[in-house]
């Protein structure tokens, strides 16, 4: 267990990767759509929260326990472990609703006579034997992935916010206060699936506890608000909201010295690298759980879990309306239940029978 054991380096660019894959997926069409161009302020206005989140994760896991050992402790062996296969059966549908999104934004883009099928299977089978290895396999491709998108998220910002026009962008008026309410929320909750690394966290050493996570939080919240502000800028409010991902809009219109052109192909295999990466941890997390509490090999786990991943992956709806409502509606409230539910619902019971 200690040669899989994370720095803080491993960790915070393990948290990053991964969340780039739902930012760019969700921002900032999900935003404007609901509070148009003041949704410039949703990311600013989630800074607060996404901070408390970060505190409340460094108080539940402060002894160094894993969340399925913390989930044990506060509601027994058998109520602990069932609570924990269940959120491990969530992660599974997760990481198919990943699959499923991914090929969804590669055949209607690039690819519109290719199978979404294709995508699922091949992407569950690459990443199944990176699953079942060792976490920190994992990290070490976040680390090295991070540059790269990094690199590409730099460039697009850098010709999108200098050929934006942002008249009236930066406006705000008091009806809008209750959709920018919603709007960081939105934000919240998507940077919440953080949370989920929890479940790793005897594997983490100390990294959770980093003070680090903060600049992993202004660094994201930062992305987000650049994304608004150059989607605004580019297409107004009335278009971004209506785009499925604006971000890779944004990419197709870059034109570098007229010999580099017509760049979403790149950027889209670009952020594959994101998804799995996002894939992979979320195999790697619920066949570890599925393991600890069903006494099963981690191997046999990670099959079964990137089965049911793909099973629900090819299950999903592939037109835009079906894929929209999962990453809009469903997807978000599971996520929801789970961290702003269930995690302060064990967190209280463990304080108040004294187990943790």
């Amino acid at each position: 267990m200690g040669n899989d054991t994370l720095n803080r380096r491993q960790m915070l660019a393990l948290a990053f990767v991964a969340l780039l894959s739902p930012v760019a997926r969700r921002f900032p069409s999900s935003l404007v759509a609901v509070s148009g161009s003041a949704a410039w302020l949703a990311a600013p206005l989630a800074a607060v929260p996404i901070l408390i989140m970060i505190f409340f994760m460094k108080s539940l896991l402060r002894h160094g326990h894993s969340l399925g050992e913390v989930f044990e402790l506060s509601l027994g062996r058998w109520a602990g472990r069932a609570a924990v296969v269940i959120v491990s059966l969530w992660l599974c549908f997760y990481g198919g609703f990943i699959l499923r999104s991914a090929a969804y934004r590669f055949t209607s883009t690039v690819y519109p006579s290719a199978g979404a099928w294709i995508f699922v299977i091949f992407s569950a089978a690459v990443c199944l034997p990176i699953a079942i290895g060792k976490l920190s396999s994992i990290a070490r491709m976040a680390v090295l992935f991070r540059p790269l998108l990094l690199g590409a998220l730099a460039l697009v910002f850098i010709f999108a916010l200098a050929d934006g026009d942002f008249r009236g962008v930066f406006t705000f008026k008091e009806s809008d206060s209750i959709p920018l309410l919603k709007s960081g929320f939105t934000v919240v909750n998507t940077l919440s699936v953080v949370c989920f690394l929890g479940f790793g966290e005897n594997r983490c050493g100390e990294a959770f506890k980093s003070s680090r996570y903060i600049l992993w939080a202004v660094v994201l919240l930062a992305i987000t608000e650049l994304l608004c502000l150059s989607c605004l800028g580019i297409f107004g409010a009335e278009l971004t909201s209506k785009l499925n991902y604006p971000f890779f809009m944004l990419v197709r219109d870059i034109n570098i010295f007229n010999s580099f052109a017509r760049m979403e192909a790149f950027a889209l295999a670009l952020w594959m690298f994101a998804d799995a990466v996002h894939f992979s941890l979320l195999l790697w997390l619920a066949s570890r759980n599925f393991s600890r509490c069903l006494n099963a090999g981690s191997s046999i786990c990670a099959i079964a879990s990137a089965a049911i991943s793909a099973a629900a992956g090819l299950a999903l709806p592939s037109d835009m309306l079906g894929v929209g409502l999962f990453s809009e509606k469903i997807v978000p409230f599971g996520n929801a239940l789970i961290i702003f539910g269930l995690l302060p619902f064990v967190f209280l019971l463990g304080r108040a029978r004294k187990k943790i």
